[in-house]
C-alpha cells in the first residue's frame, strides 16, 4: 500500500471515530498519531527479497547480504520441514561464503549423523546422503528431500578444515548409534546389552511415523537400561566410541523428560527443554572450537534452528537459548550476529493472525501481510517503547498475555522477520519416508511448557 493511501485510510478511520464518539479527546489523537506512525516505520522498514536461480536478491537480500559479511554467524530462526528455507539457506551460504568465507552450517540435527555425512564419502554426495537415510530411517532428525539437498550442497560448497555441517541436537533414533558401538563393546556383558538394545531399536526404527509410543529413544524402560549402558561403556578409551555412548545416554534423557512430562512426572518439561538446550550449546561450541584450531580463526557459520532455540532472550520454554550463547560468541570476537524468524503468511489459505490464540498478535502486521511475494521486515527500529506499544495496540486490545509475550519476544528477539507466502510442506521423495513434522523433533507441541 503505498504512503498515501495509508495516511488516507488513517485519518478515514479518524473521522469515523470522530463520529462514533462526537469528538475526539487528546489520548484518542495521540494513539492515532502513534498508530500511523508504527504504520510508517512498518513501511519504511519493509524490503522485497526473492530466491531466484539459486540466488538471494532483492532489497532485502542485498541487506541481509550485507549485514551477514560483517557478522559471525546469520540465524534462522525457522518453521521445520518448510520446502523453501533450505533452498534459501543454501543461496544464502554459499553468497556469504563467497563473500565472506562462511565455511560452515550448525543445525538441529542429529549430531551423531552429521559426523557421518561431512566425511567422505557422504560429504558433498546426495545419493550417498540418500541412500543413508533409507538404510537407517531415524539417523536423521529432519528428512526432507529439500533438507538433505541441503546438507549435500553446503557440504560440496565449503572450503573449511572442520566438519561443513555441525549437528547441534541430540540423537534422533538409536540404530545408527548403537550399531557402532557394539563392535567396540568393552566386555561381553557390555555387548549383550548393546546387542538387545540395538535389535530392540531396528524393530521399532523399520518404519518412521510419529507415533511416540512407536519411538525407541523415548521409552522409559530404554532409560532405565542407559544408565547401565553407559557404565559399562565406562573402560573405552577411543574417544569417537566414548562420543557414541554418551550422545546416546544424554539423548536418552532428554527424552525420558518429555515422557515425564506428558505423564505429569517430575522431572518433565523444564528439565527436557533445559537440558537439551544446554546439550545443544555444547555441541555447537565443541564444533566451534574444532573448526577455529583448523582454520586458524573464528570460524563463520550459518545457524539454523527451530526459531524457540535462536530468541537473545529467554526461549518461550524459559530457559535461555543456544541463539543468546552463539550471539556473545560472535561479540567476544568483535564480530556480528544477525537473526531472521521464518515466518509464513498463512497456512492453508489461513492467515496467520487467525491459526490460534498463540498467533493473533500478528495481526499487527497486516499491512505487511498483505504485501506480494516475500517480504523481509527489519525489527529493529519497532523496539523505541512508543512505536512498539503502538505496535501491540494495532493487534488488538483484547490480546491474551501469550500473544502479548509471542510479539515482545519476536520484535526483541530477532532482527528480523522474512515473511514467506502459504507454508510449502517439504517433500519426501528421496529417503521415501513418513514426513509427519510433529514428530521430528523432541517434543511436537507448540505450547509454553514444552521445547521445539
Amino acid at each position: 500500500m503505498k504512503r498515501a493511501q495509508r495516511l488516507a485510510l488513517t485519518s478515514f478511520s479518524a473521522v469515523l471515530l470522530a463520529v462514533a464518539s462526537g469528538s475526539v479527546c487528546a489520548a484518542d489523537q495521540a494513539h492515532i498519531a502513534t498508530h500511523a506512525q508504527v504504520q510508517d516505520v512498518l513501511a519504511r522498514n519493509s524490503y522485497d527479497i526473492y530466491l531466484r536461480g539459486g540466488r538471494i536478491g532483492g532489497a532485502g537480500g542485498d541487506l541481509l547480504l550485507r549485514l551477514g559479511a560483517d557478522a559471525e554467524f546469520l540465524a534462522i530462526g525457522e518453521e521445520h520441514n518448510n520446502a523453501d528455507i533450505p533452498p534459501l539457506v543454501t543461496a544464502l551460504f554459499r553468497q556469504l561464503h563467497q563473500r565472506a568465507g562462511y565455511n560452515y552450517l550448525a543445525e538441529e540435527q542429529d549430531a551423531v549423523i552429521t559426523r557421518l555425512i561431512s566425511e567422505p564419502p557422504m560429504r558433498g554426495n546426495l545419493a550417498a546422503i540418500d541412500t543413508q537415510a533409507i538404510s537407517e530411517k531415524h539417523s536423521f532428525t529432519f528428512n526432507s528431500d529439500e533438507e538433505l539437498r541441503m546438507i549435500a550442497d553446503i557440504g560440496s560448497i565449503s572450503t573449511g578444515k572442520g566438519r561443513p555441517i555441525w549437528g547441534c541436537e541430540q540423537v534422533f533414533g538409536g540404530t545408527h548409534v548403537l550399531e557402532r558401538i557394539v563392535e567396540k563393546a568393552p566386555s561381553p556383558a557390555a555387548r549383550a546389552l548393546a546387542s538387545d538394545l540395538l535389535q530392540d531399536a531396528r524393530n521399532r526404527e523399520a518404519t518412521r511415523d510419529g507415533r511416540f509410543a512407536n519411538r525407541f529413544m523415548i521409552d522409559p524402560a530404554v532409560a532405565s537400561k542407559m544408565a547401565e549402558l553407559q557404565r559399562l561403556y565406562a573402560p573405552v578409551a577411543d574417544p569417537e566410541t566414548r562420543f557414541l555412548v554418551n550422545s546416546l545416554g544424554q539423548s536418552v534423557q532428554i527424552y525420558h523428560f518429555y515422557w515425564n512430562g506428558d505423564h505429569d512426572r517430575s522431572p518433565g518439561y523444564f528439565s527436557n527443554s533445559a537440558v537439551r538446550e544446554e546439550h545443544m550449546k555444547q555441541l555447537c561450541r565443541d564444533e566451534y572450537q574444532r573448526s577455529a584450531a583448523l582454520d586458524g580463526r573464528p570460524p563463520r557459520a550459518i545457524l539454523k534452528f527451530g526459531d524457540w532455540h535462536l530468541y537473545q532472550a529467554y526461549a518461550p520454554s524459559s530457559v535461555p537459548t543456544l541463539g543468546t550463547f552463539m550471539s556473545d560468541i560472535a561479540r567476544m570476537n568483535g564480530l556480528g550476529f544477525v537473526s531472521v524468524r521464518m515466518m509464513v503468511r498463512q497456512r492453508n489459505g489461513k492467515p496467520v493472525w487467525t491459526w490460534d490464540d498463540d498467533h493473533r498478535a500478528y495481526a499487527a502486521f497486516a499491512p505487511v501481510l498483505q504485501r506480494s511475494g516475500w517480504v523481509l521486515v527489519d525489527l529493529r527500529p519497532l523496539r523505541e517503547y512508543p512505536v512498539y506499544r503502538a505496535l501491540l495496540a494495532s493487534a488488538g486490545a483484547d490480546l491474551s498475555q501469550d500473544a502479548k509475550d509471542n510479539l515482545r519476544r519476536l520484535v526483541f528477539g530477532f532482527d528480523f522477520a522474512l515473511f514467506l507466502d502459504d507454508n510449502r510442506e517439504g517433500h519426501f521423495t528421496l529417503g521415501q519416508m513418513n514426513p509427519n513434522p510433529q514428530s521430528a523433533a523432541a517434543e511436537p507441541s507448540t505450547s509454553n511448557r514444552k521445547g521445539r
